[in-house]
């Protein structure tokens, strides 16, 4: 039998996010939030689910209060079952996808922060790392969202971990390498997705394609030689995902990133 109960928390935000809510709750304000004690680990994080699919439904000016009360109810797994490493380690996972959804970003950071001893040498290790990238990244410290995107991507070599994980590791750092106009790094982290272990032959013609645009925007005399590499990569990954996939849209995608792929050697004279 789980126990329900409500109770007050105080609000303890940044203040620029109630501002981003608008007519919010204030910084120092005394909420009621219900709590539900489950009879299990496993049994609390699935009510934290159920109530964190519901979060997108929740009005604005609503979304901060009830993600405060989601994170009082993951609080929980922390408090009675603390022994339970996985159970609290997937608890702050949890807390830094609410405190996203809600826009507190050092709620995130918080609660990333507190994961990373947990998830050390797990599948989890590349995966909190990347979130702290991003995270570090919105609250505009570059240079230690670089320090966790490189330490994703060096533990994401190092644990045993699933092609699409891998790939949405090593694509968060490449996306954050384009936005810092660092097109050999976002190279490098789009090739090693795209020949990860196991990788699709469609994701990784995408990410090959993703690499081209990158490569065609070097300044160096090198620039037409990488994209020359990309080009070739991609006609392989095409021609065997022309065998290997099985779906009408696989088929349909593979078609639509050769035509992206030619479109682009023709522009940049890539031969």
């Amino acid at each position: 039998m789980s126990i329900c109960k409500t109770m007050s928390v105080l609000l303890s935000l940044c203040l620029t996010t109630i501002v981003a809510f608008g007519q919010g709750p204030k910084v120092g304000d005394r909420l009621p939030v219900t709590i539900e004690v489950a009879e299990s680990p496993a049994q609390q994080l699935l009510h934290c689910e159920k109530l964190i699919q519901r979060l997108a439904a929740v009005p604005e000016n609503r979304r901060v209060v009830a993600g405060l009360e989601i994170l009082a109810n993951l609080d929980v797994v922390q408090k009675v079952w603390p022994t339970n490493a996985e159970a609290v380690l997937q608890s702050y996972l949890l807390k830094d996808e609410v405190s996203r959804q809600c826009g507190m970003t050092g709620n995130a950071r918080e609660a990333l922060l507190k994961a990373v001893p947990l998830s050390k040498r797990t599948s989890y290790e590349p995966i909190v790392d990347m979130r702290l990238g991003q995270v570090y990244d919105r609250l505009g410290d570059r240079a230690a969202a670089e320090q966790h995107f490189k330490s994703a991507e060096q533990s994401v070599h190092r644990v045993d971990v699933s092609p699409q994980t891998a790939a949405s590791v090593l694509s968060a750092s490449a996306f954050f390498y384009h936005n810092q106009d660092r097109p050999r790094d976002a190279m490098r982290a789009y090739r090693a997705a795209a020949n990860w272990k196991k990788q699709s032959d469609v994701l990784a013609a995408n990410y090959l394609l993703a690499s081209l645009k990158e490569a065609v925007t070097i300044k160096e005399s090198d620039a037409r030689a990488e994209a020359k590499r990309d080009v070739d990569a991609i006609g392989a990954a095409i021609t065997a995902g022309r065998k290997t996939a099985k779906r009408a849209e696989d088929q349909a995608a593979l078609t639509r990133i050769e035509l992206e792929a030619n479109r682009i050697r023709t522009r940049h004279n890539v031969h």
